[in-house]
């Protein structure tokens, strides 16, 4: 099973990476277009949450690492593609783009940032989780002291999925 995570961890960052350098070897396909550019960020998202997939099944510091790369990286990529989505209904329905590409940073990676840490606030922290086969996967440890860190770790659980 360890074997199979790390292949998909391998085949995802190699995929994201050739979007990444397609780019950087044709510069005009990410000058004044914002889905390219938007892309591409999703690319970079996808870069961190598949090095972090390519660790296998670690314990200790190196599971923590994991986790917190895993759902940042998922989290960003989800962000970047509902930026994506709004961006192409305001063409539809306004004729123009609302959010200029450093506007749609800044929200980006602020939220994701915020959604980071958040778990920190209620005791609840990155680190191995038995999943349904036995196997242990470092995603929240526990649902933590509330029910506000249930809900943060049933959203984390649902952005990672998609």
């Amino acid at each position: 099973m360890e074997g199979i995570s790390i292949t998909s961890g391998v085949l995802s960052l190699i995929a994201s990476l050739m979007v990444i350098f397609t780019v950087l070897k044709f510069p005009s396909m990410w000058t004044n277009k914002i889905y390219m550019q938007i892309l591409v960020m999703i690319s970079v998202s996808d870069v961190i949450s598949s090095i972090a997939v390519t660790f296998g099944f670690p314990k200790g510091t190196l599971c923590t690492v994991q986790g917190t790369l895993i759902f940042f990286g998922f989290r960003a990529s989800w962000i970047w593609s509902v930026l994506m989505i709004y961006q192409l209904c305001s063409i539809v329905k306004y004729g123009h783009l609302r959010l200029s590409f450093r506007t749609m940073n800044l929200i980006c990676w602020s939220l994701d940032l915020i959604a980071e840490f958040l778990p920190l606030a209620t005791g609840t922290w990155y680190a191995n989780s038995p999943d349904f086969q036995g196997y242990t996967v470092c995603s929240i440890s526990a649902y933590g002291k509330s029910a506000f860190s249930a809900m943060l770790y049933l959203s984390d659980f649902k952005i990672s999925i998609y």
